[in-house]
């Protein structure tokens, strides 16, 4: 048997592009089983339709700046802005929306293949973790939500492996403007960044590329702090769902920890078990910690960190609701980063025995799979007969769409807006 391993293990570090395209259908696969409805009947989810598309649509090329939640939107905003300039028919404009959100994948997948500082066989599991975390259907398959798998670039491109040269690091910069303009991540990350560059700048071995990277992440920073601040509060409304902060953030913290292990079960948990569950599960981050600290892994010990900083964030703008977010119902997104964080980082650990541990994270990320097909399964959103309600878009009267989830909607003036 462990012949046999070694034997498998070899023919996939022979064969790596063949492998990495393998572990990319198989993420496909699980992405367009848990959302079929978006590659057969694609339709405008959330804000896809009632920011991005309508903007675009009744403002024109003045929406691409606007902001929501205080920071910019630059890359869904584009998208649409380019769809309707170039003439694609409102009908098909979804179908772009999906094909924007697919090469954001394929992008994040393959700066994990090609960047990401740890083994091959590490790198494969780290792009399926990005699918095969069974967390809410939230985060899958939108351009709304596909900033949280688009930050995942800040850490591949600063702090990943060096650029092979100044195109490949112009392709970096040209990537990270886009990506620091969608969401606030460019200003949650700087102050970590700030501190490691500072750390290779005291030992000599600070280059060129990664000033350039550095200083990109840093003056977008600092202009979403300035939006942010123009903005004012970013506070969730909520009514802290009869439960007080504190308990709340225990809850949080307990779903946080457990749902990769156990998915939709971790409300069914007693709550002096959760607490027990946590504690244990502290320890074993802390010795993760410690492990990576000893082999002097930045990348790793800096996602860990980052786990943290994204779960406290989650905790401070829902202060007041806390006992309602799940990862699997309310608030799903927010569960996504820290959890993956810790299991790159775990990925960072040296490979001892290579087929044991081969055979662990086949296990583990297997096991999340499972969960994400038997329990969560397939999210199909109701078809709202987008191709009867494109047909009216534009005819002389405005108009009011329906949109997914329940509830949404998209307002568009009668005609196109004058500039495009």
């Amino acid at each position: 048997m462990r012949e046999i391993a070694q034997q498998l293990l070899a023919w996939i570090e022979r064969n790596q592009l063949r492998t990495v395209v393998l572990v990319c259908l198989a993420c496909t696969v699980m992405l367009l089983f848990r959302r079929t409805d978006a590659f057969y009947f694609p339709q405008f989810y959330a804000e896809d339709g009632k920011l991005f598309f309508a903007d675009a649509f009744n403002e024109g090329w003045a929406s691409l700046f606007y902001r929501a939640n205080g920071y910019f939107h630059v890359y869904p905003r584009l998208l649409a802005l380019l769809g309707l300039s170039a003439g694609i028919p409102v009908f098909w404009m979804p179908t772009l929306f999906v094909i924007g959100t697919i090469g954001v994948y394929v992008l994040v997948w393959f700066y994990i293949y090609k960047r990401m500082p740890t083994s091959f066989v590490q790198r494969c599991f780290a792009i399926l973790a990005t699918v095969y975390l069974p967390v809410g259907h939230e985060i899958l398959m939108n351009l709304t939500n596909v900033q949280w798998l688009a930050s995942l670039m800040i850490p591949l491109i600063v702090l990943g492996r060096p650029s092979s040269g100044k195109w490949s690091t112009a392709l970096d910069v040209v990537i990270l403007c886009f990506i620091c303009t969608t969401g606030p991540f460019a200003l949650i990350w700087s102050p970590v960044l700030a501190l490691w560059s500072y750390a290779k700048w005291r030992n000599g071995i600070l280059t060129k590329a990664n000033v350039i990277t550095l200083a990109t992440v840093g003056l977008f920073a600092l202009i979403i702090a300035v939006a942010l601040v123009d903005h004012g509060s970013i506070d969730r409304d909520g009514s802290n769902a009869g439960g007080s902060m504190f308990f709340g953030a225990l809850q949080v913290l307990f779903y946080q920890l457990f749902y990769p292990i156990i998915c939709i079960h971790v409300a069914s948990v007693p709550f002096v078990l959760q607490l027990m569950l946590s504690a244990i599960a502290l320890v074993g981050l802390r010795w993760l910690f410690m492990q990576l600290r000893k082999n002097e892994d930045a990348f790793g010990l800096i996602l860990l960190i980052m786990s943290g900083v994204f779960f406290g964030i989650t905790l401070i703008s829902y202060r007041d609701d806390l006992c309602s977010l799940s990862p699997i119902y309310v608030g799903m997104r927010n569960f996504y980063l820290p959890a993956l964080f810790v299991v790159w980082a775990a990925l960072c650990l040296p490979i001892q025995h290579v087929p044991r541990t081969v055979l662990f994270w086949c296990i583990a990320i297997g096991w999340m799979g499972i969960q994400t097909g038997a329990f969560l399964g397939r999210k199909q959103f109701d078809d709202l007969n987008w191709k009867h309600e494109a047909a009216q878009i534009g005819t002389g009267s405005e108009r009011v769409v329906p949109l997914n989830p329940p509830g949404w909607s998209m307002r568009l003036n009668a005609d196109h807006a004058s500039d495009l």
